[in-house]
């Protein structure tokens, strides 16, 4: 019980997205009264990034398969999702180099940025092309781009790989979007620090089902092995949002459970307090899982405004 009281919340109940206003902001795929709260410390919570441990959670289905994606979610949800065995990155790009380290045990890191790099690649995605224009012409191309690597020779879609790995966002100045109230400035991302993260996020979050595809086959090739991985937690993910120098981020978590057996008949979901409960509906936990009678399940029927 101490250890969930120090924990800072990330998002926050609003009833629908008529009120969620101010200082806040609608993930992709949230339920429709939950909001991210815009200002949130850059240091992740201290619950996060252990194994066997429950964590609040929220999420709506989408089309996308390669696993359960869902949002941390302290300060918003009553839903808890067993961890298991689960690994701590920054982003899909950090996820990569860690995963090709448990792979092949013995490699070091510039051969995992080759493996991704080369992936991108062949996929032809967006880092490829805004290489090869930045490389044609230092003064065209998209802005972001031409600020931060304009002036440096022979950009690879490898130097945005280690770059991205390194963190998107800084550990300690990960504010980057602009906001009415201001942070403290030794949390806001300004400067040369600002454009690196625009520049970064404009490319990879364009290719981030390319690295999942990528992420997906080293996960199956781990299964049955002891570097197996039930959850992976994704701390400073971009969510998008480049436009007019906005950059946000979520802590997105991954249960590729699936990705190992055909059909996971164990129960991960619990109340807060690790109780069991009642799924809500199969109509709307299809939708929006929830406890049945849970705050989270009134949330989740709160109507979309467009």
């Amino acid at each position: 019980r101490s250890l969930f009281n120090r924990q800072h919340s990330v998002c926050t109940v609003c009833g629908s997205t008529a009120q969620c206003t101010g200082e806040t902001w609608h993930a992709f795929a949230m339920p429709p009264g939950l909001a991210m709260l815009t200002h949130v410390p850059c240091t992740r919570n201290t619950e996060m990034c252990k194994d066997n441990i429950r964590l609040p959670v929220t999420h709506v289905s989408t089309r996308f398969g390669r696993g359960l994606w869902m949002y941390y979610a302290r300060g918003c949800s009553d839903l808890a999702w067993s961890m298991g065995r689960t690994l701590c990155v920054r982003n899909r790009y950090h996820l990569a180099l860690e995963l090709h380290r448990r792979l092949y045990v013995n490699s070091d890191e510039s051969e995992a940025v080759k493996r991704v790099a080369d992936a991108l690649q062949r996929a032809r995605g967006t880092a490829k092309w805004i290489v090869r224009r930045v490389n044609i012409s230092r003064t065209s191309g998209h802005g972001f781009m031409k600020a931060y690597y304009g002036h440096k020779p022979n950009l690879s879609v490898a130097t945005l790989v280690a770059d991205a790995a390194r963190g998107i966002f800084d550990p300690n100045r990960c504010h980057v979007w602009i906001s009415k109230r201001p942070r403290p400035l030794h949390e806001v991302c300004s400067g040369e620090c600002k454009v690196r993260s625009r520049a970064l996020v404009f490319v990879l979050h364009s290719d981030a089902h390319i690295m999942d595809n990528f992420n997906a086959a080293i996960l199956r090739r781990l299964c049955n092995t002891p570097a197996q991985l039930d959850t992976v937690q994704l701390h400073q993910q971009p969510a998008g949002g480049h436009q007019r120098g906005v950059s946000r981020w979520a802590t997105e978590i991954w249960d590729v459970r699936g990705l190992c057996s055909a059909a996971a008949s164990a129960v991960f979901y619990s109340w807060l307090n690790g109780s069991a409960c009642k799924a809500s509906p199969p109509r709307e936990w299809n939708s929006c899982w929830s406890c049945s009678g849970s705050a989270l399940q009134q949330n989740c029927r709160a109507p979309l405004v467009p």
